[in-house]
């Protein structure tokens, strides 16, 4: 049996996909995907800190999943137009990424709206961020207000 060329070009790029994969991954697959953390903390299953692919990743995981992906290039001061749709495209999970209008930083939602991201040209920071995330944060806001 012969195998083309594209078709080959089409399963690797498919299998780097998958391992690139990090939004709603559990700590066990992050780890992997990256290898040991580096620089353990206190909360070591709550947030983890990886070198990777030329960029320092930062994953917090909220109810045991990645709930906050936060990358830093470990080469220059800034993350490029071409890195920042790999990374993008790392934590699809299948759907795609629109980037939202507005001013200042560049913000993309996901297609199915389960998660958002965010690139600041200042500190040269990709943030990307779960519903989940958000939601469990806006319910921690609105406790504290409460108990006051």
């Amino acid at each position: 049996m012969r195998i083309s060329y594209p078709f080959c070009l089409l399963l690797v790029s498919c299998l780097a996909s998958v391992a690139q994969a990090q939004m709603f991954a559990t700590v066990e697959e992050c780890d992997q995907l990256f290898g040991e953390p580096i620089s353990p903390t206190e909360r070591a299953d709550d947030v983890r800190f990886y070198r990777h692919d030329g960029v320092t990743i930062k994953i917090l995981f909220v109810e045991k999943k990645a709930a906050v992906v936060t990358y830093n290039s470990l080469t220059s001061l800034k993350i490029d137009d071409e890195k920042q749709q790999k990374l993008l495209a790392s934590n699809a999970g299948g759907q795609t990424w629109s980037e939202v209008e507005g001013e200042g930083a560049k913000t993309w939602q996901r297609s199915d709206g389960q998660a958002f991201a965010i690139y600041d040209n200042a500190n040269g920071e990709l943030n990307v961020f779960s519903t989940v995330y958000i939601e469990k944060a806006r319910a921690e806001v609105q406790n504290a207000i409460g108990s006051q």
